[in-house]
């Protein structure tokens, strides 16, 4: 890894920054920030005083050390304890952790690494209270990484790395695209090499143009629930943990059922960026079994969380609030009025 690189990793890591803020901040594209601090990118000279400028160091100095840029290690030192291992560790033993990695010797993880397959194949089944305990424990850690009460929308990129220690890149590549062009991103845990970077434990975002309408944040989420709810059964079975990845292909048939990882990975996502609390504060009140107006909600509930209106509208639904003037099937309250 570079100099540069390693140094903009510690900053966004010291000032709790995530590649997302920092490119809007400085006015580059976040995809090739994210190859900047992969260490894949040498920056131009004006990138590098305007980065150093930033963090309000040295331009000469920062210019100095980046032509040393030596390239990317050919593979880093492998490969980290899978992450199974940290899940068998005593409560004790972990609390020092805490502050940097998600606990995963809490008790609802323990219950979910003994609970019941019922059929369904390794890892199939999370009933939804283990799903829901997952996301508050999520948020708790996080809370506690950033020191203080959590602001809307959470910064998924950030979030990820500070509980769970996962890299976030933005494939402007069209690495993904080279795989299958629904995919809007896809998770390369403990020991499998994303081949951009040369790392695993990355969560590679489809950064096309097409998908920009897409909330990455969700995406992202939505591979850290893959990560904590499917990923330690994977590296527990013989051979090796697979790929996850999100797909934008929608179901052609309400008779079509989405694959049960992927939407328990979805209603993880929800959880997290859209906690119910924080739902109910945002609705003025209103509790689930109410009557929510999405046209009179809507805009505002969007930008608070940062969602898509498919992902509002199906946490709405989930949550038993009764819709209406929705754009999807989840405004399932025939009734009119002002809610």
């Amino acid at each position: 890894m570079s100099w540069l690189a390693d140094r903009l990793r510690q900053l966004l890591d010291e000032r709790n920054l995530s590649i997302q803020r920092l490119a809007n901040e400085v006015g580059i594209d976040r995809s090739y920030l994210s190859m900047i601090v992969h260490g894949k990118r040498v920056p131009s000279e004006e990138v590098v005083r305007r980065l150093a400028h930033h963090f309000e160091e040295d331009e000469e100095q920062w210019l100095f050390n980046a032509r040393e840029l030596p390239g990317l290690d050919e593979v880093r030192q492998k490969y980290p304890r899978p992450m199974i291992d940290y899940a068998r560790r005593t409560i004790e033993n972990d609390r020092r952790r805490r502050k940097t990695r998600y606990d995963l010797t809490s008790p609802s993880y323990q219950a979910f690494l003994g609970s019941r397959d019922d059929g369904m194949g390794a890892g199939e089944f999370v009933h939804l209270s283990i799903i829901d305990a997952q996301a508050e424990d999520v948020l708790r850690v996080f809370r506690e990484c950033v020191g203080g009460e959590l602001t809307f929308p959470l910064e998924a990129e950030l979030l990820v790395r500070k509980v769970a220690s996962l890299d976030v890149h933005y494939d402007g590549e069209g690495y993904l695209d080279s795989i299958d062009r629904s995919l809007l991103g896809c998770l390369f845990p403990d020991g499998v090499l994303f081949r951009v970077t040369n790392r695993d434990r990355t969560i590679v975002v489809n950064d096309s143009q097409r998908f920009r309408s897409v909330t990455t944040a969700f995406t992202i989420v939505h591979e850290l629930g893959h990560y904590l709810l499917h990923y330690p059964k994977d590296a527990a079975a013989a051979g090796l943990p697979p790929t996850y990845c999100r797909s934008g292909h929608v179901a052609p048939s309400k008779k079509d059922r989405v694959p049960p990882r992927e939407w328990q990975a979805s209603r993880f996502a929800s959880e997290v960026l859209m906690p119910r609390d924080k739902v109910i504060e945002v609705l003025g009140g209103k509790k689930p079994g109410d009557l929510v107006n999405l046209k009179h909600h809507g805009d505002r509930f969007r930008r608070i969380f940062g969602v898509s209106q498919a992902a509002m509208e199906k946490r709405l639904f989930d949550l038993g609030y009764r819709c209406i003037m929705g754009r999807y099937g989840y405004a399932n309250a025939n009734l009119t009025g002002d809610g």
